[in-house]
């Protein structure tokens, strides 16, 4: 039923269904680090109704969340997989409890934004180190707004390589994915085509309807997730 809603949500927004080679790469890397551009707070709305349809191949992708930050929202966040991140601990050691967390589970796909917010700022390296230390590959996933579809691309396998190649590799893949607001990524110099304009949805006549169906489905997927699951 949710992936119903789901399906019919994205359709009045005018965005596409996942490609077969998006859902490979998702069913193929049941342990990766998913890296995406993260410059609206749409992002995580979207993506939410795209693992809703496909949870098949998306079921095991978690996010992360600062719990200093939402305090009151920890119960909707842990419901929707987030996985809530302590701000007493920052750094390295705060990679190192991940990593902890992280070794021993069977399926678990992480999904962070390298610079770890939607607004304006710089890349961090946590994302680095949590592929490095885990020996998992790093696959570029990002919400194409022009297009209205999900960008995925082939998985990158770091080995040993230092992190400027590492970013220099993501980056120009980022560039590749238009974004609400490119602005707030200054580490990536995102192309902007020429025959559209970023957008949430391709028919503003829709835009309420969309919305409060996001929103609405957004907190019965947490609330269902709190009833039957305990994450980590």
């Amino acid at each position: 039923m949710l992936a119903w809603i789901s399906k019919v949500i994205l359709m009045l927004m005018g965005w596409k269904p996942l490609s077969n080679y998006g859902r490979s790469v998702f069913k193929d890397n049941d342990k990766a680090i998913i890296v995406y551009p993260h410059t609206s707070y749409w992002d995580f709305f979207i993506f939410l109704l795209y693992r809703s349809v496909n949870m098949d191949v998306m079921g095991d992708f978690r996010t992360l969340f600062a719990i200093r930050f939402f305090p009151n929202w920890g119960w909707f966040l842990r419901g929707t997989k987030c996985l809530p991140i302590e701000n007493k601990q920052r750094g390295q050691g705060q990679t190192q409890l991940l990593i902890s967390k992280l070794k021993d589970i069977s399926r678990v796909q992480i999904f962070m934004s390298p610079k770890g917010t939607s607004s304006k700022a710089v890349w961090r390296t946590g994302y680095y180190h949590l592929a490095r230390e885990l020996k998992w590959p790093i696959v570029v996933c990002g919400l194409d707004y022009c297009n209205h579809k999900v960008a995925v691309f082939d998985p990158v396998v770091i080995d040993d390589r230092p992190i400027e190649p590492v970013k220099l590799t993501l980056t120009t893949l980022f560039g590749e994915i238009p974004q609400l607001y490119p602005e707030n990524d200054p580490d990536v110099i995102y192309k902007k085509p020429f025959w559209s304009d970023p957008s949430i949805i391709s028919d503003e006549s829709t835009e309420l309807v969309a919305i409060f169906g996001i929103l609405l489905l957004s907190f019965v997927i947490a609330f269902l997730s709190c009833q039957f699951h305990t994450w980590f």
